[in-house]
């Protein structure tokens, strides 16, 4: 008889390794496979990356213009109200903001176009679109000027100035597009890729280099951009993405060969570890890591009757969370929940159980409390601590609290029956102002 079970043994083992074998065939065919879909769709895939970085890289020069036409229409307010925009005083701010801003040259113009810069230049815009523009209140972004010079190149912005509720004026401001270098790079391709800001007759504005001529086929792509007449051309040569497709392609194989001959173990691993994970965010709240209700309602349900101490029940929420979302937004009520969550940790980091019940309401059970004074005054001292958080204003973060002890040689109650009576308690403080504690009793 053991030595038929050895050989059923043996046989079974035999058996495990032959699918150990085949799986680990099918793996190294998957990978050839993909090597091989690699190589068939690399072009494709390269396309799509390519137009993928022009569509950010147009984003990045739209934002860019975005900011530097909002921080003049933020400097025009500086004159609001100044009845000559020409006064000395009018002047001498022109100076001081054009000290400490991303223009290289600003002007302070009238309705009738007469403008002086801050360099005290005068000119005369009277024949200008943009003025049109400004005296119809609008602000924007003009025309580019090019210095015969150097081939510079640099775009107008403008934005109206108002006196007692009419334009008197603009401010223009001229803004050096080599600063667009700031947002365009190209990530990727070993840094090799060309782009640059072009309009519609193909003038390059700017660009990160000198575009060069090939032979060989390149990866073109060209985007609208919403300023102006301007596009975005992002261009790779074909020599660049070939060395990246070699690389991909010994990549793929390599790490298709070290994954075959691991694969047991990480299946293995995998369903283990997943297991784990599920039963974990089966029993955890997703925002503060805490337990949540159904956890806590298991683990109170468990209490066995005859216990020698008698356990308890706490349950608060945030007073006035709802202003706190209203005013200063949801994103910083996620964050106050997690600073609560986390001073609950730091106080009663031996309780049997932490939770979120939802929303602004938390939970904390001890299954064994030694001495209630104690307890309590630990209470007090989160109460506290929640009330030293930091919020914007006049907003203060405050608790209220109820409690309910559970005698260990009393009735078994049920979770629901536990949580109602601690509820009741919770609503007495809050019913009194809020930020204080209040402990169950059958008299209440």
């Amino acid at each position: 008889m053991a030595a038929g079970d050895k050989q059923y043994r043996e046989h079974k083992l035999r058996i495990v390794n032959i699918w150990n074998l085949v799986l680990i065939l099918i793996l190294l065919l998957v990978s050839l496979g993909d090597c091989y879909l690699l190589y068939r769709t690399a072009s494709e895939q390269y396309q799509i990356r390519l137009e993928e970085t022009g569509e950010r890289l147009a984003e990045a020069v739209q934002d860019k213009m975005n900011m530097a036409l909002q921080y003049l229409e933020g400097l025009a307010e500086c004159f609001f109200n100044k009845e000559d925009i020409h006064s000395r005083e009018a002047l001498d701010t022109l100076i001081r903001v054009e000290q400490r801003n991303l223009f290289t040259k600003m002007w302070l113009t009238k309705i009738d176009g007469r403008a002086i810069s801050s360099d005290m230049e005068e000119a005369d815009a009277a024949d200008q679109e943009y003025l049109e523009r400004a005296k119809k209140g609008e602000s924007g972004i003009s025309q580019v000027q090019t210095w015969q010079m150097n081939g510079e190149h640099n775009v107008v912005l403008f934005a109206p100035t108002y006196y007692q509720g009419n334009v008197s004026g603009m401010l223009i401001g001229i803004l050096q597009l080599d600063t667009l270098l700031e947002v365009m790079k190209v990530q990727g391709f070993s840094g090799r890729g060309y782009c640059a800001v072009i309009t519609e007759t193909g003038e390059v504005l700017v660009s990160n280099g000198e575009a060069k001529v090939e032979s060989e086929s390149r990866y073109d792509y060209l985007i609208q951009t919403s300023v102006l007449d301007w596009s975005i051309l992002v261009s790779f040569p074909e020599s660049v993405i070939a060395g990246e497709i070699q690389y991909d392609l010994i990549l793929t194989a390599v790490i298709g060969l070290i994954y075959a001959l691991v694969c047991g173990l990480i299946i293995v691993n995998t369903f283990r570890d997943r297991s784990r994970i599920l039963r974990e965010k089966a029993s955890q709240d997703s925002l503060t890591l805490l337990s949540n209700r159904g956890t806590i309602e298991q683990i109170v349900g468990q209490m066995r009757e005859g216990r020698e101490k008698d356990a308890v029940l706490m349950i608060f929420d945030i007073d006035k969370f709802k202003q706190v979302n209203d005013t200063l937004g949801h994103s910083v009520g996620d964050i106050l929940l997690k600073a609560v969550a986390e001073l609950m940790r730091r106080e009663f980091k031996d309780a049997d159980c932490l939770c979120r019940m939802g929303g602004d309401e938390f939970g904390i059970f001890i299954r064994e409390v030694a001495d209630r004074e104690a307890l309590l005054q630990r209470v007090d001292r989160l109460r506290d601590k929640v009330g030293q958080l930091s919020l914007a204003g006049s907003l203060k973060c405050t608790i209220s609290i109820g409690l309910v002890f559970v005698a260990g040689s009393g009735e078994l109650n049920t979770f629901d029956t536990i949580y109602q009576r601690a509820d009741k308690a919770m609503y007495i403080s809050k019913k009194a102002g809020g930020n204080r504690v209040t402990v169950y009793s059958a008299e209440q």
